[in-house]
């Protein structure tokens, strides 16, 4: 993971020069290779470490370049299209596959590749971003939790207010 990581860092200081139709093989096959870590849920962009909240910049990184090397491209949405860079998570996924992952979608919820979602999640309509290190709300307790929901909990999109009351960031909110 050492080169990937070497390889990620000394493209992003260039980043302004890169783009899908001069990417470098071995730069597009290593910020691939950490979205797919993070697809998998083997790597994360934000992880507790010692208690505390650590942010592998390196990761989010990655997914910055992300956007550098790929273009947009059509994508077929069950409801409507899209043009992005990034795919839907699910966009080749049979039935056979949802029952191997052990995930539930619920239309029209939406998950970008390189989005982890663990086995026994259903997705109510929503969007899965990827890389994002969201606010995650506890309504009940007031506690603030990042990069993981817990267990059994009931999500919905939500807004909590800036500190200073001049404007509100998304979240997601455990009712």
């Amino acid at each position: 993971m050492n080169d990937i990581q070497a390889t990620i860092e000394e493209a992003f200081e260039r980043r302004a020069e890169i783009t899908p139709r001069n990417v470098e093989t071995h730069v597009k096959e290593a910020v691939l290779e950490a979205i797919d870590l993070l697809d998998r849920g083997e790597a994360r962009v934000a992880e507790k470490r010692d208690g505390r909240w650590v942010v592998n910049e390196w990761l989010k990184k990655a997914v910055l370049l992300y956007f550098r090397i790929e273009d947009n491209s059509f994508i077929k949405g069950g409801f409507t299209n899209y043009y992005d860079k990034v795919p839907s998570k699910y966009a080749d996924f049979s039935s056979r596959d949802f029952r191997a992952a052990g995930v539930r979608v619920v239309p029209p919820a939406a998950a970008r590749r390189g989005a982890y979602i663990a086995p026994g999640v259903v997705l109510m309509p929503s969007y899965v971003n990827i890389g994002a290190s969201t606010r995650i709300y506890n309504r009940m307790t007031g506690e603030i939790l990042y990069g993981r929901v817990p267990a059994g909990s009931v999500v919905v999109p939500g807004s909590l207010p800036a500190a200073d009351g001049s404007h509100s960031l998304y979240c997601a909110v455990i009712v």
